[in-house]
């Protein structure tokens, strides 16, 4: 015996009424594959040879006056630094 709030082919009317919702069209998650392979980075061979930098901007400043932080990665050591900085 099927509950007195099931509708017959509610799976078909629940997909109609998506496919022409604007909303549900607009929120409706992405499910497309990647554009290309993706390809691992090199591993480095010595230190500091792979380095990247980045800074991290527009913070409130604190008492000694740092409004920023710069970072810095050795991808072979692991290492990250956190630099605080000024930017004016």
């Amino acid at each position: 015996m099927l509950p007195p709030y099931h509708i017959s082919q509610m799976h078909f009317d629940m997909h109609n009424y998506m496919t022409q919702c604007l909303k549900c069209q607009i929120n409706k998650a992405k499910r497309l594959k990647g554009v290309a392979l993706l390809h691992p980075l090199d591993i480095p061979n010595k230190k500091s040879e792979s380095i990247s930098m980045a800074f991290v901007v527009n913070l409130p400043p604190i008492k000694r006056g740092h409004d920023a932080i710069w970072v810095v990665v050795d991808r072979l050591m692991k290492l990250a630094r956190f630099i605080p900085i000024e930017t004016r």
